[in-house]
């Protein structure tokens, strides 16, 4: 089929996108992080019919879907591969938004894919609750369940797996079947849940239409705090203290190391409101929140950080309004972004093993590299770090190779996996990540994905190429 007719009866279908002279708008085949991309078409299905329509489309004439949210993922899954234009249509789900409703009594909102998180948690201000995802991005809802989303209130609330009761998904077998627990009760018995499998799954067994969440009350006090960690105490310490003390108001708990610390603190959009004097020590900052109108967070931050100062634990404390921590926090990414070639390392390790994790990782990029810095940062109360591993040195930066980042992710992934974390703790399972997956997965979970994928999407026309389910 030539291409003119294809695109002819794709918009047949649905909407088809392009710019004036008929080409794929770059901005769906830009990445925020790595090459940029390349595709046959995109296309914008409105509601499950057209959907089923593309899947027919797609197995007929031999054609790749590739579903897309906002392309906020940092792993090189949202936009296809640079040498995919005759054989990939991206499927974004931008303009699938036709129910947005709040359950009140159920306490339950559901959303269709299309919706940003922004835009739903707008939407329920006014019955007092939220869904406690909280990124820096602001996702569509299809992409938060594909990516299963996680943030800094994963330590509070869970990850979006935790939090989503229900999806609705448009499987690619033969019968072009709809999967929906959108409206599952909360206990049921009777049959398996597959909701959470989809839930990460990254459009490879579906396309997720919809998902239901459940919410909680928004917080009517919150207040953060910094602190500088003494050099001779372990994170771990830290975190196990501030848990014992905190009950369960504490909301996050993030972590800059010293050597990200001296890049944040030099970022010109930061340099006047970085919130500790010292730029040499490790630093995590905290929150604590309630949803009752009375209680008096800071009566209670007060007394947890006088316990903190007299604990030998810290050497600095600083206290700054929310928002200006949250401000801060989310352009620490951006002001590492520019320090050169940087190679990001999603990963995680059980608490009690952070310090361990940190050593055997410096120790390791050091003997592969010296000239190489680690500038971690992360959600350090579930054990999640952004391991940044980057290049600074110019001639280092004009000489480096896909190769060399497939080392560095393979060292990081081995080193996490043997101390029984995860490769992919958070921003999920990419082209960046898939070799990790065929090394560092074992066979029974391949099986098992394998066999799901063969259920689900027989002629395998769903996903990004890169990943090998």
């Amino acid at each position: 089929m030539d291409k003119e007719t294809a695109l002819s009866e794709l918009k047949a279908i649905c909407a088809v996108i392009s710019d004036v002279d008929g080409s794929v708008p770059q901005r769906y085949i830009s990445p925020w992080r790595g090459e940029l991309g390349s595709a046959f078409a995109v296309v914008a299905p409105e509601n499950i019919p057209q959907i089923q329509s593309l899947m027919n489309f797609a197995v007929k004439n031999n054609f790749r879907l590739l579903p897309q949210g906002q392309m906020t993922g940092l792993i090189g899954a949202s936009v296809p591969a640079a040498d995919e234009s005759d054989s990939v249509i991206v499927l974004t789900l931008e303009r699938y938004r036709n129910q947005l409703e709040y359950n009140e009594v159920d306490r339950r909102v559901r959303a269709d894919a299309g919706f940003t998180l922004d835009e739903v948690n707008e939407y329920l201000k006014p019955f007092g609750v939220h869904v406690p995802i909280n990124v820096s991005s602001n996702p569509m809802i299809g992409g938060a369940i594909a990516t299963n989303i996680g943030g800094s209130r994963v330590l509070k609330y869970g990850d979006a797996r935790k939090l989503l009761l229900g999806v609705e998904v448009v499987l690619a077998d033969d019968e072009r079947s709809i999967y929906s627990t959108l409206d599952k009760p909360r206990k049921d018995n009777s049959s398996p849940d597959f909701t959470g499998v989809f839930c990460g799954s990254f459009g490879s067994y579906g396309v997720i239409t919809a998902g239901s969440f459940d919410t909680f009350p928004i917080y009517q006090s919150t207040y953060t705090a910094w602190f500088a960690i003494n050099k001779n105490a372990k994170l771990e310490e830290f975190i196990y203290k501030i848990q014992s003390l905190s009950s369960d108001l504490l909301l996050a708990c993030e972590f800059i190391g010293s050597k990200a610390v001296e890049v944040v603190a030099q970022f010109e959009e930061l340099k006047s409101s970085f919130p500790l004097s010292s730029t040499k020590d490790d630093v995590i900052f905290v929150e604590w929140g309630s949803s009752h109108h009375q209680f008096e967070i800071e009566e209670f931050a007060e007394k947890i950080l006088e316990e903190i100062s007299e604990s030998g634990l810290v050497d600095d404390i600083s206290v700054v309004p929310p928002a200006t921590t949250w401000s801060i926090r989310h352009l620490f990414s951006q002001a590492l972004r520019d320090q050169g070639k940087l190679v990001g390392n999603d990963v995680s390790v059980s608490k009690d093993k952070i310090s361990e994790f940190l050593e055997k990782v410096d120790n390791a990029i050091n003997e592969f590299d010296p000239t190489l810095v680690i500038r971690p940062f992360g959600h350090l109360g579930d054990g999640g770090i952004h391991l940044n591993v980057i290049a600074e040195n110019k001639e280092r930066i004009d000489s480096w190779t896909l190769e060399d980042s497939q080392k560095v992710w393979l060292i990081v992934g081995e080193i996490a996996s043997s101390m029984g974390g995860s490769f992919s703790a958070e921003h999920g399972l990419g082209s960046f990540n898939s070799g990790l997956y065929e090394k560092l997965v074992s066979k029974s979970k391949h099986r098992i994905n394998s066999g799901f994928k063969k259920v689900c999407d027989p002629n395998n026309i769903l996903g990004h190429s890169g990943i090998k389910f």
